[in-house]
């Protein structure tokens, strides 16, 4: 996990991110930042019960366009 807010090595505005390998993570971490949702949806939302209570962490356009710019500086 990275924070990336203006005091830290690396920037982009505001947020974070997480940088993983193991897919029941990623999906897990997805639906935690997305209202429970599932990712890879088509623009499609659930109906039904979800595997947990998420929460509204989405970071904007801009600010993920700078963190994926930022991320390939990286080794």
């Amino acid at each position: 996990m990275f924070s990336l807010n203006r005091y830290k090595m690396m920037a982009a505005g505001d947020g974070g991110i997480i940088v993983t390998d193991d897919q029941r993570l990623y999906e897990r971490a997805f639906a935690l930042h997305d209202q429970g949702h599932t990712p890879l949806r088509d623009g499609m939302k659930e109906a039904g019960p979800r595997s947990l209570i998420g929460l509204n962490f989405k970071m904007n356009e801009l600010t993920g366009a700078v963190a994926l710019a930022q991320t390939r500086k990286l080794d």
